[in-house]
């Protein structure tokens, strides 16, 4: 059965698991930049309010260059070493690699040469998280927020040149919409599919009844596709409480 979950901070994990989530989804570059302290108070405020943060996302932050001249996956690797323990700890099984800034291909270099420091980058990272039995999902992301990797096909042929059973692709709902891509997408990749976000599409707000947003059409994609992961809500809100009650409320009707 599809577990539902929220992206949101910590914070608000007692609300979601009151509301009925099956898990949080967190920012791992927040989280590996915490204090041994803050950390070990994070975990226990999680354990208390009995829900994991069973993905992450935020894999790589902006400073780090996976593409280019200047790309260099030592201290990306570091960086991954203290992260991922730490995710794994708080009940991560999924990471999601969006990270728009930190894979931008800079100008006038080749995207051939880009896609395969990419794939060289999951591979890498494929052998940290493998051993936390954590899995990648890379995330296509919408032409105005990185200039690589923009649809579910595309990432899912980034997986297959990976070809790491550990790494695979994500479905976001509202960058597909904005990339004009079809839920079709979805059932075509297939064994690929790791992950999936979802909002609504225009605004990226929580999904809400009557907000336009083929949410059944989804589940029947996901459905078809044989998947049975984890589908997050990533969106934003005035009222965090009341929105997200309604958004897991939409998403229930809808078929999950």
């Amino acid at each position: 059965m599809i577990r539902i979950g929220i992206c949101t901070s910590p914070d608000n994990a007692g609300i979601v698991k009151r509301i009925g989530y099956d898990y949080i989804e967190m920012n791992l570059s927040a989280t590996a930049a915490m204090t041994e302290a803050d950390y070990t108070t994070l975990k226990e405020s999680l354990a208390k309010a009995g829900i994991k943060a069973e993905a992450f996302n935020v894999m790589v932050p902006g400073q780090y260059h996976l593409t280019g001249s200047d790309a260099d996956l030592a201290p990306v690797k570091e960086y991954l070493s203290r992260a991922v323990p730490r995710a794994a700890g708080l009940g991560c099984r999924v990471i999601v690699f969006g990270s728009g800034g930190a894979r931008r291909v800079p100008e006038r270099f080749s995207a051939n040469d880009a896609w395969t420091q990419l794939t060289e980058y999951l591979k890498s990272a494929a052998e940290i998280t493998r051993g936390y039995g954590v899995t990648i999902a890379i995330e296509p992301l919408r032409k105005a927020e990185t200039n690589i990797i923009h649809t579910v096909k595309e990432g899912a042929a980034l997986a297959t040149a990976v070809n790491n059973p550990n790494v695979g692709v994500l479905g976001d709902t509202y960058h597909m919409y904005a990339e004009g891509e079809a839920y079709s997408a979805l059932i075509e990749a297939k064994s690929r599919l790791r992950h999936v976000h979802t909002a609504e599409n225009v605004t990226r707000a929580f999904p809400s009844e009557g907000d336009g947003t083929d949410y059944k059409g989804l589940f029947a994609a996901l459905k078809e596709a044989r998947y049975d992961a984890r589908v997050s809500v990533e969106g934003g809100c005035k009222d965090f409480a009341s929105e997200a009650e309604a958004a897991l409320a939409v998403l229930r009707k809808a078929g999950c």
